[in-house]
């Protein structure tokens, strides 16, 4: 009799085994079907026979205005107005070259005074800040492409742009605001991490860049060419080394 019980609760055992494998095979077999990639959707670009129109990309709802993210002011936002024309026809946006009110005007950058020149430097110290942070890396702190990445073998046919080549030189301030934004080359887009205020910043700071490694005598100021000549730190001018003079007691000696 307890042989049968033990055989009877064997095969008991067996039984709830072979359910519950049977049970999770079909529950498996269940998930695996294709509905879930082929499934009644418009793909982007695709025909429609369920629009008039026969296409499945619908267009903007007339006259609908978008409240969160309507950035008509093209200036500010993309760092072009109007068009080049080539040949009397268009050929592509017109970056502008100077910093758009916006920025001047921003929380951040505000000057209490109205003094647009205390703006500037406002924004240009922050310009400084943001470069360092995100572009020195690749084109180094003056700007010339030699950054600590490309120094460590960041190999790729066009290195880190210089930005003190004349091509580079002569290109708009917005086109370095496009650059950061949207990407060029090895480099990827950077709006995401850089907000708009801060990529105005860089792109006027990287003007300053230029100027400090290209500067024109002609456009100092009387007061500032008289520094150019002046010896630093207030040496003779003959060039001889002034002997430091101590008095008996030892003062003056460091």
């Amino acid at each position: 009799m307890i042989r049968t019980y033990l055989k009877s609760n064997k095969h008991r055992r067996f039984s709830a085994v072979g359910l519950g494998v049977l049970s999770i095979t079909l529950l498996g077999a269940a998930g695996c079907h294709t509905d879930m990639w082929i499934q009644p959707k418009p793909k982007p670009q695709a025909e429609s026979d369920f629009w008039l129109d026969g296409q499945s990309n619908r267009p903007p709802i007339a006259h609908a205005v978008d409240r969160d993210h309507l950035k008509v002011d093209d200036t500010y936002w993309r760092g072009i107005k109007g068009v080049n024309v080539v040949n009397g026809k268009a050929a592509g946006a017109k970056f502008v070259d100077e910093l758009p009110d916006a920025v001047f005007i921003a929380p951040e950058f505000k000057s209490e005074s109205g003094d647009r020149s205390e703006s500037l430097a406002k924004i240009l110290t922050r310009g400084q800040e943001r470069f360092n942070i995100y572009c020195s890396p690749c084109h180094g702190e003056l700007g010339d492409g030699n950054g600590m990445i490309a120094k460590r073998g960041f190999n790729i046919k066009i290195p880190p742009r210089n930005y003190h080549t004349d091509r580079l030189r002569s290109l708009p301030l917005g086109h370095f605001f496009d650059v950061i934004t949207n990407g060029d080359g090895a480099m990827t887009p950077r709006a995401f991490q850089v907000e708009p205020n801060d990529r105005w910043a860089i792109a006027a700071y990287i003007r300053v860049l230029q100027y400090s490694q290209h500067a024109e005598v002609s456009d100092l100021k009387p007061e500032e060419l008289s520094k150019i000549d002046k010896p630093l730190g207030g040496a003779s001018t003959d060039g001889a080394h002034q002997p430091e003079t101590h008095s008996a007691s030892g003062e003056g000696e460091h």
